[in-house]
């Protein structure tokens, strides 16, 4: 079995090494983009009204929301990582998304406890008035048969 190896001349070695790390550095690029259309995906769905972040009509959600402003189209970005390479680039992407993501989801737990605390006062208000409204019929009740 020892003899059935293929033997490299030394030479070849790191052009053999070479090319194992961009197959390792490929499957991981293929990794990240695919965990870059789940969350491409996520994010398009959480903005229903295409209104981009950080533009004029969009919800001031505090400073953990803040959103840098998209480069104008056509106008080149500059390089997101040190290494700028595809794949730095690609993990530097996915990390900035899954901030923004996290921005969104600060932002719709803020919505959903603003939404119950309408709810709660709404219902308080209704108690309220049910109270008011008993009290009334009971000071004119109690008026009425005083005074009769």
């Amino acid at each position: 079995m020892k003899d059935s190896a293929v033997q490299l001349p030394p030479e070849m070695l790191p052009f053999v090494q070479e090319r194992a790390e961009l197959w390792t550095q490929y499957n991981s690029t293929r990794q990240q983009v695919t965990q870059l259309n789940e969350l491409a995906g996520k994010i398009s769905n959480a903005n229903p009204t295409g209104e981009p972040p950080g533009s004029p009509g969009s919800i001031n959600l505090g400073p953990a929301a803040q959103v840098p402003k998209a480069a104008p189209a056509g106008e080149p970005i500059g390089p997101l990582s040190q290494d700028k390479t595809p794949p730095a680039e690609v993990v530097e992407v996915v990390k900035q998304l899954n901030q923004q993501l996290a921005a969104y989801k600060h932002g719709e737990a803020l919505i959903d406890k603003t939404k119950k605390e309408i709810t709660d006062i709404k219902a308080r208000a209704q108690q309220m008035t049910f109270g008011i409204a008993v009290a009334v019929v009971v000071i004119v009740l109690i008026l009425y048969f005083v005074l009769t």
